[in-house]
């Protein structure tokens, strides 16, 4: 994929007024796209623990405002239509309109994915840092948690658009889907271990079944493709392994939760936080665990490190 530049925006502009194709005019639009995502790479270092550990929580959430406001302009400037009152449902307009001004409908899928999937990549700085029983600030919850909703949205957006709208995906559009079941399934299991509440059991059941449907999607596009063993067999797979996973770690947590609870009402020190629980021992995984993104749900020893992010 070419990195963002001036004349590459340049190109793309020119192709608004002058399209040769029918996806012509939406290029533009990827292109700024790449060019907020290049720059909360640059930003944040994704990966290095040495450039995070310098940054404070409020010095985060300041980047992570100024970015989050540079996606909002984006989204801004997208067609009339692609977003329908700050939810990630497509407008329906007349037939004309639709035809002289909007993309299509696989277009206006793949800007609203393009859209949640950039928060959510903004936000996902709130993973790093954490180490095993450190308890996260409101900061960094509030971070994490507009990264499970910008993901979630994602993959609202995945679901709703069909197997059909699947099927010419790309690989870029794959690996962006794979990026925000391991994103949202993270930012889940900090949030969900930190303070369980009845919102937890909910997450926990709204990914179990998104995941159950994705993999029953990998499936079928897997017998279609009528291959012994294809990519899309090896996603369903993986998918299944990381519900697995989150759905283990989640109940551990409730588990140490109500025996902590029972311990703490016995000795009279019950600790009570705006009516949730909070626990001491959090976190089972370092953020910067070699399988914290790759291979944490592998049940086959080829597959670890198959999805470098």
């Amino acid at each position: 994929m070419l990195p963002y530049s001036q004349y590459l925006e340049d190109c793309a502009s020119s192709l608004v007024t002058d399209p040769q194709y029918s996806t012509d005019p939406t290029l533009i639009h990827m292109v700024r796209a790449m060019r907020v995502a290049e720059e909360t790479t640059h930003t944040f270092d994704h990966g290095s623990k040495e450039k995070i550990g310098e940054l404070s929580d409020d010095k985060i959430q300041i980047l992570v405002g100024a970015l989050s406001k540079q996606t909002e302009e984006w989204r801004a400037s997208l067609p009339p239509g692609a977003f329908t009152n700050g939810t990630h449902g497509i407008v329906q307009t007349s037939p004309s309109l639709q035809a002289s001004s909007l993309p299509s409908t696989r277009d206006l899928g793949w800007l609203q994915r393009a859209y949640y999937s950039s928060r959510g990549y903004i936000h996902e700085v709130g993973l790093y840092g954490l180490l095993h029983g450190q308890a996260p600030s409101v900061t960094r919850l509030s971070i994490l948690y507009d990264c499970f909703n910008a993901t979630v949205k994602y993959l609202s957006c995945v679901l709703e658009n069909g197997l059909d709208d699947m099927v010419d995906w790309t690989s870029l559009e794959w690996r962006a889907l794979n990026f925000a079941i391991m994103l949202s399934t993270k930012s889940s299991i900090i949030l969900d271990s930190a303070y369980v509440s009845m919102e937890a059991s909910q997450r926990a059941a709204w990914l179990g079944k998104c995941l159950d449907t994705l993999c029953v999607r990998a499936q079928e596009l897997h017998r279609m493709k009528g291959e012994k063993c294809s990519y899309f067999l090896k996603l369903a797979h993986e998918w299944a392994n990381i519900k697995m996973y989150h759905q283990n770690t989640i109940q551990r947590a409730l588990s140490a939760t109500t025996a902590q609870q029972q311990s703490h009402l016995s000795a009279q020190t019950q600790q009570q936080t705006a009516g949730v629980s909070f626990m001491d021992n959090a976190f089972d995984v370092d953020p910067f665990n070699e399988l914290f993104w790759a291979g944490f749900g592998d049940s086959e020893p080829g597959m670890t490190g198959m999805y470098p992010m």
